[in-house]
């Protein structure tokens, strides 16, 4: 019987090829970037950076104080009550700009932020099925409230931001929402992926 030997071939991390055989150099060309290129004649970062690769990410945090009620939390999240927010928005793109960024922090800040302080920030966010709340916020109460099309949990609100938000303010950037982190507290926070 004769013996087999194998050969086990590294395998490139960005496109599954053996290396030997790959022809892709990740998501940079190492001639890109080669000390004998002189820098006016390297490619603008969004031509080096190759499409179908989301290899770079950003997050930034913005903060929000609203209040809210927990429909039939078995505790004492089911009274009315507030938290200082913080929502962590991460945003990722399959080129970079011209500058060598994924977005702008500030642009992060002026559509998310800008719908956040639209909407929820210092104020009462009720769930719109929660009969109690909604009579009070459709009543008399004059107060600033934004009546949710869900429970409005760190879960669901992270969900919500991340499926309805992201996508809307987003439109014709180039970025994906990829993330978003809802932090009611220091000690409790939720995420929901894409």
């Amino acid at each position: 019987m004769s013996e087999r030997t194998f050969t086990i071939l590294p395998v490139c991390r960005h496109c599954s090829k053996p290396e030997i055989n790959c022809d892709c150099d990740g998501p940079f060309s190492p001639a890109d970037f080669a000390a004998d290129v002189p820098l006016a004649t390297r490619p603008e970062p969004a031509r080096v950076l190759k499409p179908g690769f989301l290899a770079m990410t950003v997050q930034r945090r913005l903060t929000f104080c609203a209040g809210h009620r927990v429909y039939g939390h078995e505790n004492k999240c089911a009274n009315p009550h507030g938290h200082n927010y913080a929502a962590f928005i991460t945003a990722a793109a399959e080129e970079l700009d011209t500058i060598g960024r994924v977005i702008d922090f500030g642009v992060i800040k002026e559509k998310v932020g800008g719908w956040i302080d639209a909407n929820w920030d210092h104020a009462f966010l009720y769930y719109a099925g929660d009969p109690d709340m909604r009579a009070w916020f459709e009543g008399s109460v004059s107060c600033r409230s934004y009546s949710c099309p869900f429970n409005p949990t760190a879960e669901n609100m992270a969900q919500f931001l991340l499926h309805v938000v992201l996508p809307h303010v987003f439109q014709g950037t180039g970025v994906v929402g990829l993330e978003v982190i809802i932090e009611e507290t220091e000690n409790c926070r939720a995420t929901a992926r894409l």
